[in-house]
C-alpha cells in the first residue's frame, strides 16, 4: 500500500514538474522559475475603450475634474486603469494617488483606502477636529500638499458629510501652503467613480442629513463632468440585460 502512494506520488511530481507537458523550468533550488501551459494561452487579450471611454480620457487630459458612473460591467475599472496611467504621465506617479472607500476596491488598484490616504481615521468628527488630526499628522498633511491628483473609486460608499469634510481639509491645507483658496479641493485634480445603486455608506452618527456623497454640499462644483457609461460588456444577452437593470433599480416589468 505504502509503495503504491509513493510511486503515485512520484508520478504526480514528474507530470506536474514535467516541462514537456507543463512548460515549467525549474532552478536546481526546485523554484518554478516560469510556467508556461500549452493548453491555456496567458496573453489577455486587447480590449479598445469606447467612443465614451476615449472622450472620458480626453477630459481628464485637458485637466477636468470627472465623476464616471454606471452599472456593473461598464467597465469602469477598466476605464480607471488607463485614467491613472494617464495621470501619471501628466502629474508624475508620485503626484497621483488612487484610493477607494474599501480595502478590496484599493487593492484591485494597487491603491490604498481614502481614509488611510487623507488620514482621518473612521471620519466621524466634524470638519475642524478631522483638519486638526490631519495636521497633527505629518504623512497626511505632506500627502494633502503632494497631491495633484486624486482617484476615488467605490464612492457609493462615502458619506456625503465625510465627502464635504475631505473638500474642506484639502481646501484648508493646500491654501495655507499652495495658496488654492479660492479653488475648490485646493485645486487638485478628482476622478471619482462608482455607482449609487450598489452598497450604501455605513453612517456612523443618528440623523446624519447627507447620506451619500452626491447629496454633499460641494458635489456638483467638484466636477467639470459627470458620466454615465451604458454600454455593458459583462453580458450580450438584450433581455437578461433588461432584467439586470430593472433589478438594479428595483423595478421589475413581468
Amino acid at each position: 500500500m505504502k509503495l503504491s502512494l509513493l510511486y503515485t506520488a512520484k508520478t504526480a511530481y514528474r507530470f506536474l514538474s514535467s516541462k514537456a507537458t507543463w512548460g515549467c523550468q525549474v532552478s536546481a533550488k526546485s523554484k518554478v522559475k516560469s510556467c508556461r501551459s500549452e493548453l491555456v494561452s496567458t496573453k489577455k487579450p486587447k480590449v479598445k475603450l469606447t467612443e465614451q471611454q476615449n472622450q472620458i480620457l480626453e477630459a481628464i487630459s485637458n485637466g477636468n475634474s470627472v465623476f464616471i458612473t454606471g452599472s456593473a460591467g461598464t467597465g469602469k475599472t477598466y476605464l480607471l486603469q488607463h485614467i491613472i496611467t494617464k495621470l501619471r504621465k501628466i502629474h508624475g506617479k508620485s503626484r497621483v494617488f488612487v484610493t477607494a472607500s474599501t480595502g478590496v476596491a484599493a487593492c484591485s488598484l494597487n491603491g490604498q483606502t481614502l481614509h488611510s490616504f487623507a488620514g482621518i481615521g473612521l471620519g466621524d468628527a466634524s470638519s475642524v477636529d478631522l483638519l486638526s488630526r490631519v495636521s497633527l499628522d505629518k504623512r497626511a498633511y505632506r500627502r494633502w500638499n503632494k497631491v495633484r491628483a486624486l482617484v476615488i473609486d467605490e464612492i457609493s460608499m462615502v458619506s456625503g458629510e465625510v465627502f464635504d469634510n475631505l473638500e474642506f481639509i484639502a481646501r484648508s491645507i493646500r491654501s495655507e501652503e499652495l495658496g488654492c483658496e479660492e479653488k475648490i479641493w485646493g485645486g487638485i485634480q478628482l476622478v471619482v467613480s462608482g455607482d449609487f445603486f450598489q452598497l450604501p455608506p455605513v453612517i456612523n452618527k443618528k440623523g446624519q442629513q447627507k447620506e451619500f456623497a452626491f447629496e454633499a454640499d460641494c458635489w456638483n462644483a467638484s466636477f467639470d463632468e459627470q458620466i454615465e457609461l451604458k454600454t455593458i460588456f459583462r453580458q450580450s444577452d438584450a433581455q437578461l440585460i433588461k432584467l439586470l437593470q430593472g433589478i438594479r433599480k428595483g423595478k421589475y416589468d413581468s
